[in-house]
């Protein structure tokens, strides 16, 4: 299977997970403003990518 990019979300207040992300080499894209619903209520959360050019 081949990937060509891989997405991954964190509540923009979770700084471990968010730290983690980039230190795993992921790109910062952007927050999505109200894009998780948890709790009856919706939250921001940082949008993260790793594409293949990131590893050629």
């Amino acid at each position: 299977m081949k990937l060509e990019r891989i997405e991954a979300y964190a509540n923009i207040e979770n700084k471990a997970s968010n730290g983690s992300l980039a230190k795993a080499g992921y790109s910062f894209e952007g927050c999505l403003r109200k894009r998780s619903y948890i709790n009856k209520q919706f939250h921001d959360v940082n949008l993260w990518l790793f594409i293949k050019e990131d590893i050629e």
